[in-house]
């Protein structure tokens, strides 16, 4: 039984999910697969596409389909899903044009790298080679808290020292000062000596 054949119209994605298949193109010739793959993704992303390749069941088959205004559905009520799908959509359309042939392999490697330099695939799965190992923010930063708080103590503390050895000397001045003015009440009072 025939999933799509070639020159037809290619309204959907279609993505096999169990069972054998016979897949003939003008590149590869016929080759037979079995697990899962994927088809016809430009259809997806374009209202005027054709087969150019013819894919059959050989045995019992399952085989998924996903139309472009389906997927649309699916996308619309998420902002980001949409602007990821449309970025993604964008640059898999335009490297499909510029492709030299429609083989499969060629439509998988285009399709992972597209997904690959979508900006919401880099936020999710940063390029380790881009990543900064030897900067340890969280650290400098916790780091120049806690030197931040030992400063304040000491502060605090060299200021607590200063406020008792600045009172131990007012002390010291009164205490002065009071032996000094009885020494003083003393000298003027010659009666009472």
């Amino acid at each position: 039984e025939y999933i799509f054949a070639s020159g037809a119209w290619s309204t959907a994605l279609y993505v096999t999910a169990a069972g054998g298949f016979q897949y003939a193109d003008d590149v590869d010739g016929s080759i037979e697969m079995e697990g899962e793959y994927w088809f016809g993704e430009l259809s997806l992303y374009s209202e005027q596409t054709i087969h150019r390749s013819t894919l059959s069941a050989r045995t019992f088959a399952e085989v998924f389909a996903l139309s472009g205004k389906d997927l649309a559905d699916c996308v619309r009520d998420s902002p980001g899903c949409t602007s990821m799908f449309c970025e993604y959509a964008k640059d898999f359309v335009s490297s499909m044009q510029r492709a030299r042939s429609g083989a499969v392999e060629d439509a998988v490697e285009i399709a992972s790298k597209c997904c690959k330099q979508n900006q919401f695939y880099q936020v999710l799965y940063p390029d380790p080679s881009k990543l900064f190992w030897n900067v340890a923010v969280a650290k400098k930063v916790q780091g120049s808290q806690i030197k931040r708080d030992k400063n304040r103590r000491n502060q605090t503390i060299s200021m607590g020292v200063s406020k008792l050895e600045q009172a131990d000397a007012e002390r010291q001045v009164s205490d002065d000062n009071h032996s000094v003015r009885s020494d003083d009440t003393d000298a003027e009072d010659p009666g009472l000596a």
